[in-house]
């Protein structure tokens, strides 16, 4: 067995497992996406004390408050005030990131591993024809 059919072989299995987990993983990332996109941009008042800040916020028809994480308050840098995401549907849901971290990192993960079934799959094709 030479070094290019090792790689063929390694790539056959890429072929296969890429795409296999790959594709649920981009759709899932897709979807969580796609929920993402009803968030409405509002804009959040930081009350309380230095040592527990509240965020407050306003929709149409009530004031929302909920105390704030400690990582949430590290990226506010003593702010007063700053943009957050609130949900249309339930507006007590607020947080300050516009994406989940889970949702870039599975349309990431499920890309790089479609992408690498498909540059397995060549490369198993080329090794069929070559080897």
């Amino acid at each position: 067995m030479n070094g290019f059919q090792v790689l063929g072989l390694a790539a056959e299995v890429m072929a296969w497992l890429g795409p296999m987990i790959g594709l649920p993983l981009l759709v899932g990332g897709i979807v969580l996406r796609a929920r993402e996109r009803d968030l409405v941009t509002t804009e959040v008042v930081i009350v309380g004390q230095p040592d527990d800040p509240r965020a407050r916020w306003f929709d149409a028809e009530d004031i929302h408050e909920r105390p704030l994480r400690p990582g949430e308050r590290s990226r506010l840098d003593g702010r007063d005030f700053t943009l957050a995401y609130v949900s249309p549907t339930n507006p007590a849901q607020m947080r300050l990131e516009r994406r989940l971290p889970i949702t870039t990192v599975s349309l990431a993960l499920g890309a790089t591993l479609v992408a690498a079934g498909l540059v397995g799959l060549v490369v198993s094709i080329a090794d069929a024809f070559v080897g």
